[in-house]
């Protein structure tokens, strides 16, 4: 991905990141975590949310009954 590629150059994830085009619409958020982290985060729709960690390289779904 474009922040793992960030990483690979820079040394460390981006602080933040501007959240531009389909990425608005489906909420995409970023957050940099204080471990050095980060995670990506969306809305599913019908109040379900994906969350990806940069940690385990791995997504989670939470909805509303979780």
């Amino acid at each position: 991905t474009e922040v793992e590629n960030y990483k690979d150059t820079r040394g460390a994830y981006p602080s933040s990141i501007e959240i531009t085009g389909i990425g608005k619409i489906f909420h995409l958020k970023y957050q940099f975590l204080v471990d050095g982290g980060f995670q990506l985060e969306y809305s599913r729709g019908f109040m379900v949310t994906e969350t990806y960690d940069s940690k385990t390289r791995d997504w989670t779904s939470k909805g509303w009954n979780d």
